[in-house]
């Protein structure tokens, strides 16, 4: 069962009644643009939270200093396809050189042996499958790429740690993102991905997708790469970003609100 490799499979977090819950795209590597973003934000490490979607580690500069994060008590990260690449592919060379390699996990054979156990266990014991979080009253999920149509939260909850198939689908698959499926997941006000690099957020149902390409350059992926920070509040979606070539910051409400 995939949930043998975790301590805490799917986090259930209670609200914060001090401070605010911020939700992050994939970071990347991109350590230095996170914490300019959380400083533009005014993010405060001693009441707010960061939840993450994901994809902390690869492409950008400071993979394992991202993924150390996990360790922070300000800081909730589900697992990524690339923290899967960590675990399945790290010790194989064969996967090493044909899967990782291409997709940014050079890093890997810089570090250690000891640092590579370190990064092993940071993703074991601190990183979730799925994170639901109660944020000002709604029952917030995070999961990093997909959730095929058909299932609610509890199931998904259920199928994430007995189905490896329907796994895969969450951490590699993109068809909600591909096909713009609207559909709603029953069980939960609303659900934060990432995984696909979007030049905007997008909202498709109850579902937020904020995956604005942080660790790429302007190309045809993305025109407008950016890292982004997200929150609920006051009935409406709040939206940070900072673009990593222009360092450009911008804030707003979102038109979208939660469905009530």
């Amino acid at each position: 069962m995939i949930d043998a490799k975790f301590r805490n499979p799917i986090l259930c977090v209670p609200e914060n009644r001090q401070g605010r819950d911020f939700f992050v795209g994939d970071i990347h590597g991109e350590k230095d643009l996170l914490f300019a973003l959380l400083e533009k934000s005014g993010f405060d490490r001693t009441s707010d939270r960061v939840f993450s979607v994901g994809d902390l580690i690869d492409r950008g500069p400071d993979s394992f200093a991202c993924l150390k994060l996990a360790r922070e008590p300000w800081f909730f990260p589900c697992l990524g396809n690339h923290e899967w690449m960590l675990l399945t592919c790290g010790e194989n060379q064969s996967l090493l050189e044909t899967t990782w390699l291409p997709n940014g996990g050079h890093w890997w054979t810089t570090i250690s042996y000891e640092e590579k156990l370190e990064a092993t266990s940071i993703i074991m014991e601190h990183m979730s499958l799925a994170i639901e979080v109660l944020s000002k009253g709604k029952k917030l999920g995070v999961i990093h790429g997909n959730i095929p149509e058909g299932y609610n939260w509890d199931r998904v909850k259920t199928l994430l740690v007995e189905d490896e198939v329907f796994f895969n689908s969450c951490i590699w698959g993109r068809q909600r993102v591909e096909q713009r499926i609207k559909t709603h997941i029953d069980g939960i006000d609303a659900v934060v991905f990432g995984h696909t690099p979007l030049d905007k957020v997008l909202k498709l149902g109850n579902c937020l997708f904020i995956d604005t390409g942080a660790c790429y350059a302007t190309s045809s992926i993305v025109s407008h790469p950016a890292l982004t920070l997200v929150r609920w509040e006051n009935g409406y979606w709040h939206c940070s970003q900072l673009k990593k070539e222009s360092n450009d910051f911008r804030q707003g409400k979102l038109t979208f609100p939660i469905p009530s």
